[in-house]
């Protein structure tokens, strides 16, 4: 009885550990690909290139869509694990909140890349579901 009580507390450990979020640190080469968002404010897509470009398109829930391109380029950490995804010059179309701004903003816009429910996901909210890879 002992010896399976342990192995079911070891199986709970690792699902929990499994759960967790996790901060990553990925290659440029890991990264490239189509990466998508659902949330309040729409369906928001992000196309990383092998070439460290990248193309962001939203189609708003409200009606209408979006694009825009750019640089990209991965910062890591220089004190702990991890690393961010940094879109040069991004377009913020949403507040964090998923209210459309009426005039979207630019800025360096990071992605924390994360490693969450047995997946890589690129984080823009502690609150929020980030992009993962289509």
């Amino acid at each position: 009885m002992e010896s399976s009580v342990r192995a079911w507390l070891l199986v709970m450990a690792a699902g929990i550990a499994a759960s967790g979020c996790v901060p990553v640190q990925p290659s440029e080469h890991e990264l490239v690909g189509t990466w998508r968002v659902v949330w309040a404010c729409g369906t928001e897509s992000l196309d990383l290139r092998a070439d460290t470009t990248y193309t962001q398109e939203i189609v708003y829930g409200d009606g209408g869509r979006a694009t825009h391109s750019g640089a990209w380029a991965v910062e890591r950490r220089k004190s702990r694990p991890g690393a961010a995804v940094v879109l040069k010059d991004a377009v913020v179309f949403c507040t964090t909140l998923g209210k459309r701004l009426p005039e979207p903003t630019r800025t360096d816009r990071r992605l924390e890349a994360k490693w969450e429910w047995g997946r890589v996901m690129l984080s823009f909210s502690s609150d929020l579901e980030g992009f993962v890879r289509q």
